[in-house]
């Protein structure tokens, strides 16, 4: 599922953590993600796409688009 991920996707590590959004998609097989601490603290990291998942919400809307991929 995650070559069908796209900037703006809510996702998470599949290890946990926050929700987190995707800024960008690299080339290399890795994405930009942000996400905000409860102070509003915002962060960002690059992360390989086979650690990340989409969140509920997003999977959701996969499936109400008829997206299987």
């Amino acid at each position: 599922m995650n070559a069908a991920l796209q900037a703006g996707d809510v996702v998470r590590l599949r290890s946990g953590g926050p929700a987190m959004v995707v800024e960008s998609l690299l080339g290399d097989g890795a994405a930009t993600c942000v996400w905000m601490t409860y102070n509003l603290q915002r962060y960002n990291a690059v992360f390989a796409l086979h650690t990340l998942v989409l969140s509920e919400a997003d999977t959701e809307r996969f499936e109400r688009e008829g997206t299987d991929q």
